[in-house]
């Protein structure tokens, strides 16, 4: 049986009182491919994405030296993403 992952998307209330996408997947590619994560791979300085020590989708943009919490994900066990590792 195939696992199924979560990811709540991160909105700042400073720039929007929106409610929060949380949506389901099954595997790497499919996350990927949700609308809110996808879009931060068409930026111009985007680098990757990567995962936060604790369980946050990031991308990462200007070769990690900025970066963006796309979302929460309940596990990342599996879903293979380098560590984030913030440059300084």
């Amino acid at each position: 049986m195939s696992k199924v992952f979560t990811i709540k998307q991160n909105i700042l209330k400073i720039i929007s009182d929106a409610e929060p996408i949380t949506t389901s997947f099954m595997n790497k590619s499919e996350l990927l491919e949700i609308e809110f994560v996808k879009l931060y791979s068409s930026l111009p300085d985007f680098y990757r994405y990567s995962i936060s020590s604790d369980n946050n989708l990031m991308a990462e943009l200007n070769e990690g030296k900025q970066w963006w919490v796309i979302g929460s994900i309940d596990n990342t066990e599996g879903l293979l993403f380098p560590r984030f590792n913030p440059t300084k």
